[in-house]
């Protein structure tokens, strides 16, 4: 039954209220069935489902009063034609916007279909009527929001729409015809990307798991709950953490009948730790004792939701809420009383039945923050406007009790990131940079770590000359500064190093990242330098997401710290202590999105705010960070990975031109880079160079320039080649060959292996319609995929010969965790986690990952298997991706090995095309011969 609390002045029955319960109702009916049933033989049959009716509870500081509100059919046909009428006007607002599909032939590629995207100019969405009476405008809540769109249709002047221009105007009157234009085309790209993301959330219900997770490896099949599971960890909030996991037995569920074992290990999947799932249950249940005619109903859909706090080979862990896992203890009592007779189900082929209630888990694609995406667009161009008034007073006055940095802030934000206004840098502050002026002499001598003649001295000695020039552009900016932190350069030495300099000149810095991990990396390089005293340092963000080391500084921890020395003893922080502690610290540390929706950041403001990974970031996403300080500066790769696109049509649109690209692009001159870089050999920087660089990457030294991979046992323990009669389709002449020798030898740090001559056709075969050639190239991918599906590309000969190359490396004295294999697609990601040397190796260290999940580490040795090889000379598109294939090959330290067909990457990417030039000039190719994958055993 659901209950409504109204805590308002307001404590009289309102009928807008009543229909707001009554939507609850009928949502919950939808969701559990009626809890009416005819007959006592039905109730045998039926689970207890929600009420007819529901509680409006009015409660404040006046007293209290109670009503009991149940949907008469007239009032439900009423609610029904409105909320008809919404959804209607919602799909048409979402519907794409001067985007044309053209799709491909019907003879399109086999692994994935290529639709040609038209991206025309924008127009605003379709939007309904206004309401005709403006005084209700005033009083709406969402007027700014209203108001902007209206703004952005006023630019055509055919618009049919009419609205209220008092109320508009007053809101909107500050922007341009380009603010309107900014706002139009990122709201459609936020469109286009949301459009997307739904049609993943209807996978949950329209497509079977085992199904999906091949596919996609957004869900995970077959899992069990683990009743014996207690969770250990002591938590002073209503939530508890829930084990699932999955064996190597056969499953049978409902639509895919019995599926093949499920080999592929869930941390090959694309559900990672920190990430929303919902959990529902896999197939069919049986849900009645009737043996005559036994009933079968769907699988209960989103019983769990919550978020991945660990992930195992076999084993996942969800936390949520205590209620939810109380529900889905009763979901697996339900079943477990039901269990039918083999009498109950004989005769029934429609639908298997399971000895073990089994779980799917999807991930939330719902949580994917387009919501806040689109705050931040409607902030930056309202958040400094008052509330509009119908006594039409000017903006001069309504703007007297707005906070005075937003008078400044955000007008010059849009001129910054929307007109592209040049930065402004004041040269002569350089000068002063390491003196104590009046506004830090309070505040540097209680700042631990943060001492200027400390920090003099680490400019002078430990920062390379690149990074003191980036430092000396930060402390000199007035508005903005890029910092281009190129793969081993040490951005995250230089940003600690300038946060505390900043800091020790009296600034407040607010620290943002794309990620949790990388914002946790930067605060644990603060507390390393000492910067964790007297509440100095702070995080923002929920504890099951952040990282061990920083949870002593959590706004959570520091509040219940005060309120315990107060004499509190409650075992959660109040309200006052929270704010206390966010208003007293001095550098904050939260991810970007958070940064705008969390209410301890509401009305604080901060002199730098510092965004790491800056390069994937979208636009909107990076605006909430932007608008909470005076001074800005991006820090990343806009080289590297760009931001996490899923619509084709939203990509080609721009949505994955990130604020630093955008900004770098207009204006090279405040971009400082970084290039002297302390973790590749040159011969790896070479090619980063000819993939994106074009020479500026260097080595710090000559040290780093020409270290070599230390390989103690090379040749000695290299792996023999098996003998021939164990192998009768190899030849002598390839046997000979040795071919991993030159392959993992450590003085060679780059080698290409070619796979072209693996099965090349070394025979001429005849029939009545064709004739092959002797040396014919034959592919050696195939794709998994049903047609038109796309992305299932797998190639099982260049699993053997990662399994042979990461076996000889081990031989020769590396260890697993010093051995990385990359590969850009996910169906070859789960074909090498099948495999059961790779398995083994794995839980020993080996990390076998996606480029994208890459990013940012490095390994001493890297093998990357590009999968592509086919006649038709089709790499795909994520191999014509300069800056994927850069963040790839830039994760090697000492020995980068990679393998694929050359005929078809050099055919298929221009990025690899010339790198392929490169190596060949350099004599850094091997050609494999014919069956070489079948050289070797391992023991």
């Amino acid at each position: 039954m659901p209950l409504e609390l109204k805590t308002g002045h307001n404590q009289n029955f309102q009928f807008s209220h009543g229909a707001q319960l009554s939507l609850y109702i009928l949502m919950m009916k939808m969701r559990y069935g009626s809890a009416l049933v005819k007959s006592p033989a039905a109730m045998e049959n039926t689970s207890l489902g929600a009420a007819s009716g529901g509680i409006l509870l009015y409660l404040n500081h006046k007293g209290s009063s109670a009503m009991h509100v149940s949907p008469t059919m007239p009032e439900i046909r009423s609610l029904m034609g409105h909320r008809n009428t919404v959804a209607t006007y919602v799909k048409r607002a979402s519907e794409a916007r001067g985007v044309i599909v053209h799709p491909a032939s019907k003879e399109f590629e086999k692994s994935e279909r290529n639709d040609r995207i038209e991206i025309l100019p924008v127009t605003p969405a379709e939007l309904p009527e206004c309401i005709g009476q403006s005084y209700q405008c005033y009083r709406c809540y969402s007027n700014k929001e209203c108001s902007v769109y209206a703004r952005s249709e006023m630019t055509f002047p055919n618009n049919p729409n009419t609205y209220h221009p008092d109320v508009v105007g007053q809101l909107t009157g500050h922007l341009t015809d380009a603010d309107a234009q900014y706002f139009m085309e990122w709201d459609r790209m936020i469109d286009l990307e949301a459009k997307e993301a739904n049609q993943n959330i209807t996978q949950h219900w329209l497509i079977p798991a085992v199904e999906r997770e091949k596919l996609t490896g957004l869900c995970i099949s077959s899992l069990e709950w683990d009743t014996e599971f207690v969770d250990s960890t002591p938590r002073n909030d209503a939530r508890t953490t829930l084990r699932f996991f999955r064996t190597n037995a056969m499953s049978m569920t409902a639509g895919s009948q019995m599926s093949s074992r499920n080999h592929s290990g869930l941390s090959s999947l694309k559900i990672e730790s920190g990430h929303h799932v919902v959990v529902s249950t896999d197939g069919c249940m049986y849900s009645s004792k009737n043996k005559l005619r036994p009933r079968f109903r769907r699988h209960k859909m989103h019983i769990v939701r919550g978020t991945v706090t660990a992930v195992s080979e076999h084993s996942i862990c969800v936390l949520t809420s205590i209620g939810e896992s109380l529900q889905l203890k009763e979901i697996v009592s339900m079943w477990t009383q039901n269990q039918p007779s083999n009498d109950d189900v004989r005769g029934c082929t429609t639908v298997l039945h399971e000895t073990v209630c089994h779980f799917r888990m999807d991930k939330d694609e719902i949580m994917s923050g387009t919501g806040t995406l689109r705050q931040n667009l409607v902030k930056l161009f309202t958040a400094d406007v008052p509330p509009a008034s119908p006594n039409n007073n000017s903006q001069k006055e309504r703007t007297n009790d707005m906070p005075p940095y937003l008078k400044q802030r955000l007008s010059r934000l849009r001129e910054l990131v929307v007109h592209l206004n040049p930065p402004v840098f004041n040269s002569s502050w350089a000068a002063s940079m390491f003196t104590a002026d009046e506004s830090c002499t309070a505040n540097r001598h209680f700042i631990k770590g943060c001492n200027l003649d400390d920090l003099f001295f680490e400019y002078s000695c430990n920062l390379n000359t690149d990074q003191q020039a980036a430092v000396t552009k930060i402390v000199t900016a007035q508005d903005y500064t890029l910092v281009q932190g190129m793969p081993g350069t040490g951005k995250t030495s230089m940003i600690s190093f300038v946060t505390r300099l900043l800091a020790a000149r009296g600034k407040r810095i607010l620290i943002t990242s794309y990620t949790h991990a990388a914002v946790d990396n930067l605060l644990m390089k603060l507390m390393d330098a000492g910067v964790n005293e007297n509440g100095t340092l702070l995080r923002i963000g929920p504890k099951t997401t952040c990282h061990p080391s920083v949870q002593c500084i959590l706004a959570s921890s520091l509040a219940l710290e005060v309120d315990k020395a107060s004499g509190s003893k409650d075992d959660l922080p109040s309200a006052r202590s929270l704010k206390q502690v966010t208003s007293k610290a001095r550098i904050v540390g939260v991810t970007a999105l958070s940064a705008t929706r969390s209410p301890l950041l509401l009305g604080q403001h901060f002199d730098v705010v510092i965004c790491d990974e800056a390069g994937q970031l979208t636009q909107p996403a990076s605006l909430g960070a932007l608008m909470s300080a005076d001074t800005f500066v991006l820090v990343g790769d806009h080289m590297q990975l760009p931001p996490l696109v899923t619509s084709s049509a939203a990509e080609q649109a721009g949505y994955g031109v990130s604020m630093m690209k955008r900004l770098a692009d207009a204006f090279v001159s405040s971009v400082a880079q970084l290039t002297l870089q302390y973790r590749m050999h040159g011969d790896i920087v070479d090619l980063c160079n000819e993939i994106v660089y074009k020479g500026k990457l260097q080595c710090a030294n000559e040290s780093i320039k020409t270290d070599l991979l230390k390989l103690e046992k090379y040749p000695i323990n290299l792996p023999k080649p098996r003998r021939r009669p164990l192998a009768p389709v190899i030849s002598d002449a390839t046997i000979k060959t040795h071919w991993l020798a030159p392959i993992i030898n450590p003085s060679k740090p780059v080698v290409f292996v070619d796979t072209d001559n693996i099965r090349r056709l070394n025979h001429k075969t005849s029939n009545q319609n064709q004739s092959t050639s002797v040396g014919t190239f034959i592919g050696l991918e195939r794709s998994l995929s049903r047609r038109g599906t796309g992305g299932n590309v797998v190639n099982e000969v260049e699993v053997a010969l990662v399994k042979h190359s990461v076996n000889a490396l081990l031989a020769c004295g590396l260890k697993p965790n010093e051995v990385g294999v990359i590969c850009p697609l996910r169906s070859q990601i789960r074909l090498l986690d099948e495999d059961m040397y790779l398995s083994g190796m794995k839980n020993n260290g080996l990390e076998v990952s996606t480029i994208d999940r890459y990013q940012g580490r490095d390994k001493h040795a890297i093998i990357i298997s590009f999968v592509r090889s086919n006649e038709e000379g089709n790499a795909g598109r994520l191999l014509g991706d300069r800056r994927r294939i850069n963040v790839a090959v830039s994760r090697a330290k000492r020995k980068l090995i990679m393998i694929g067909s050359a005929a078809t990457l050099k055919q298929g990417s221009s990025v690899l095309s010339s790198m392929l030039d490169l190596l060949r000039r350099r004599g850094w190719i091997e050609s494999l011969p014919t069956n070489a994958h079948k050289v070797y055993d391992i023991a």
